[in-house]
């Protein structure tokens, strides 16, 4: 290991949490786990399983119904033993829960089940035996496999019980008496295994997904004792996880609303049993607000920190799913300070800006080099984005997490932060603050090393203006990037002025005390709007020699000369 490596990993463990060193050297001793086979394997030698409570629902209406969810998996080619995940399709033969030459998380979407509600959702609306009878078959396979690898990860396990419980209740009686007694045996031996190793040594999403499970399964067997722990437990996560101004803490818009759902499962459950619901609610309206405020007349999920398309329900059917239930009435601002995201916005355009921190110290596993990065929208249309997301896995989660990807600057060829490895962070940027308007923004950080950017947006009625300001003792360079959408097309007409169309739009984009390139191949334009869709873009890059240096975006309508 060599001394850069060192400094790496001081810098990354420094901001842990103690309790999480100690959770981390729990889990990497495989104490949690034997201590977890252990309860679960009692429970199969004494057979101890509690009544069900059947009485509770565990389907929300609306939630759990969107055609555009359940369209991402085709049921006919599940039934032949065909799953697609992450736009990777993949023949699975029976019996068989690895796929090595697939990405581990791809292995994990093949333990979630979601594609098991679309089976269910699809037995109940054509009552064709062939969806039902496929459900049961790949449950009583998954039952039978060792209780070890990645269907007993604590994660996949709490995806996954939620997955079974909506199963059971979709799929009724199309579920043999006997593939149903099987499942709730699972499903307690899961919730016990469960139990003895939630993700601390994590928190965050990971830890919130644990405690649903756990508060549903504790419900399900009527373990009351349990049940109170855990929702004391949920409460000190909503503190905890939930920032003041609504949004999840690890700021992402993606996981921000699996966690939001996550919460309207658990009320609506302890709505049924009576429980009170006032400190749920609460959070529940403030995340759906701060989702409003993000994805409000937009026609995708924004692509910071680890966010991609069609992995969460959408932002519409989540607001739904809190008017039915809850009476939510949405209410709009043009900033989450605490969460450090603003907007400008005009009856046309639309720019959601990113000037916060790299998300909890202790947990920045989910953060992009993204400060002061921007996505553009007209009319709701994507027209500058960041580059999405792409993987966990492989060679190109660098390049997905680096400055270049985000509509930032590069000051001296150098990274904002130190990421690294798949979920590390060691240095960091600081001092980021931030002013916003209806209309104009101004926003600075500091990187690493001692950079300091300063940026202002000015938005317009016919577009927007960008101008940076850098200040470093010995600036040798500044990239300025801002990556299409895919669907426009660019053509040069001079060092500083470009000419974009596509989509019904028309722009220029004229540099100010820079040079304007356009790439086209590359890294540079990979974009990824959903996990596993990499598509080819095109970025533009204003290269600057000057300290203080810009860009003015027009937008035309299409009749325009």
């Amino acid at each position: 290991m060599t001394a850069d490596d060192l400094k790496k990993y001081f810098h990354t463990v420094k901001y842990l949490k103690p309790s999480q060193l100690f959770w981390q050297a729990f889990v990497l001793s495989k104490i949690p786990y034997r201590l977890a086979y252990e309860q679960t394997q009692k429970q199969l030698r004494y057979h101890s399983f509690p009544a069900v409570q059947k009485h509770l629902s565990y389907v929300i209406p609306f939630l759990d119904t969107p055609e555009v969810y359940l369209s991402r998996f085709d049921p006919d080619r599940i039934v032949q033993g065909s799953f697609c995940f992450l736009h990777q399709q993949q023949v699975v033969p029976n019996d068989v829960w690895k796929i090595p030459t697939q990405s581990h998380l791809w292995n994990f979407h093949l333990h979630y089940f979601e594609y098991g509600v679309a089976l269910a959702f699809q037995y109940a609306k054509t009552k064709n035996l062939q969806y039902s009878e496929r459900l049961s078959e790949l449950i009583d396979s998954w039952i039978k496999q060792p209780m070890s690898g990645d269907g007993w990860h604590p994660y996949t396990i709490s995806v996954r019980l939620s997955n079974w419980l909506i199963c059971l209740d979709v799929a009724g009686d199309g579920l043999p008496e006997s593939i149903r007694e099987k499942m709730y045996k699972s499903i307690y031996l899961q919730y016990c295994f469960l139990r003895s190793c939630p993700e601390k040594h994590l928190l965050g999403n990971h830890y919130f997904e644990n405690l649903k499970a756990l508060i549903l399964c504790a419900a399900l067997f009527e373990d009351q004792k349990r049940l109170s722990t855990y929702l004391f437990q949920l409460r000190q996560q909503l503190a905890e996880q939930i920032l003041p101004d609504g949004m999840h803490m690890e700021r992402s818009f993606m996981y921000h609303k699996i966690v939001l759902e996550d919460l309207i499962r658990i009320v609506y459950l302890l709505k049924q049993m009576h429980i009170g619901c006032d400190p749920y609610l609460a959070a529940l309206n403030q995340m759906a607000n701060a989702l409003y405020f993000a994805e409000q007349g937009l026609t995708r999920t924004p692509l910071f920190n680890d966010s991609a398309n069609n992995e969460a329900k959408p932002a519409v059917v989540l607001w739904q799913t809190m008017s039915l239930l809850f009476g939510w009435k949405p209410k709009y601002s043009c900033c989450l300070d605490c969460a450090g995201y603003y907007k400008l916005q005009t009856d046309r355009f639309c720019l959601l800006i990113d000037c916060g921190s790299l998300g909890p110290s202790y947990l920045p596993g989910h953060s992009h080099c993204d400060t002061l990065s921007f996505e553009m929208y007209v009319a709701g249309i994507p027209v500058f984005v960041n580059a999405g997301t792409g993987l966990y896995q492989g060679s190109l989660r660098s390049y997905f997490r680096s400055t270049s990807a985000h509509n930032t600057v590069v000051i001296d060829e150098k990274e904002q932060a130190e990421c690294w490895a798949e979920h590390r962070v060691a240095r960091r940027t600081s001092k980021v603050r931030a002013t916003c308007t209806d209309t104009f923004f101004s926003g600075r950080y500091t990187t690493y090393f001692g950079a300091e950017h300063h940026r202002r947006i000015q938005l317009e009625s016919t577009g927007f203006e960008v101008c940076d300001s850098i200040r470093e003792k010995h600036l040798i360079s500044a990239k300025s990037y801002l990556h299409l959408a895919d669907g426009f097309e660019v053509k040069q007409q001079s060092d500083t002025q470009l000419l974009i169309w596509g989509k019904g739009l028309m722009l220029t984009v004229t540099a100010q005390n820079c040079c304007a390139e356009v790439f086209s191949k590359g890294n540079l334009c990979l974009y990824a709007p959903e996990f596993g869709s990499i598509k080819k873009s095109t970025t533009l890059c204003f290269d600057a020699k000057q300290p203080c240096f810009g860009y003015r975006v027009t937008v035309h309508r299409r009749n325009e000369k």
